[in-house]
């Protein structure tokens, strides 16, 4: 009987290492449906294996399946409290999901084991920002903005984080810098239009709207903000014209009866 039960337990071992072998070399190839398939196949021959769990669910997180990917590392932070690695994609998912919340409880908590990881602290920025908790937003970027300072993604969450504290010079200068460093940031010349648009001064406000536009900058409130430049700065054809390509048919409406 021993020598059955220890056979069985060597065979199955071997299979499970077989599947997490082909699994990381599918890896390698960025062949995330192939690791993932693999992975599923060492699970089931070693269920509670916290390292096949969190394996699986990053390949079901570079695949875009967040819901799924959460529930395999949540079932490996079950197994492995401390498994950080796991914290961490749990995070990541939920952020791709726009729970904010779930996602800095998970960051604060992996920080405190690693509170040097700036991938962590920007994403936790991140977070704080669109959770409107701008000052905690302020305090965990302009730290990696020290570490980091040519990270022009840091430039602009922070001065996001500035412009919604009121700082809008400091904001401008953020914005400015993250252009530098990559002309093709749409959102920063998307945030200079904002900040100069809340100053009046429309003119400038209006030609970065129109270079975000060009960059390839999809929002939602970019033919309202040109329409509004246009109509501050007496032109309502323009702005009609602005106004005629919002999406939403409410605010659409409203703006065209009001400026034309």
């Amino acid at each position: 009987m021993n020598k059955i039960y220890y056979f069985l337990f060597f065979a199955t071992f071997i299979s499970c290492s077989e599947h997490k072998e082909t699994g990381f070399e599918a890896f390698e190839k960025e062949d995330y449906a192939a690791a993932e398939y693999s992975f599923d196949q060492a699970l089931q021959r070693d269920p509670n294996n916290p390292s096949h769990l969190y394996n699986l669910g990053l390949a079901q997180e570079k695949q875009k399946k967040y819901e799924e990917a959460i529930k395999n590392y949540s079932s490996a932070l079950m197994w492995d409290k401390l498994l950080l690695d796991a914290r961490m994609g749990r995070a990541r998912c939920n952020a791709e999901l726009e729970r904010y919340k779930y996602a800095i409880n998970d960051l604060t908590e992996y920080l405190e084991h690693r509170e040097n990881d700036l991938e962590a602290l920007k994403l936790r920025g991140r977070c704080y920002l669109n959770n409107d908790d701008v000052y905690e937003a302020d305090i965990d970027l302009s730290i990696v903005l020290e570490e980091d300072p040519n990270n022009p993604g840091v430039n602009y969450l922070l001065g996001l984080a500035k412009a919604r504290m009121g700082m809008f010079q400091s904001a401008e200068m953020l914005f400015n810098k993250a252009i530098m460093l990559d002309e093709e940031m749409e959102q920063a010349y998307h945030g200079i239009a904002t900040v100069r648009y809340i100053k009046r001064d429309y003119e400038v406000a209006l030609e970065y709207y129109k270079i975000a536009e060009e960059k390839g900058l999809e929002k939602n409130d970019l033919p309202i903000r040109m329409g509004m430049c246009y109509a501050r700065l007496n032109n309502p054809v323009a702005a009609c014209e602005e106004f005629k390509k919002i999406k939403e048919e409410k605010i659409r409406e409203k703006l065209l009866k009001d400026h034309c």
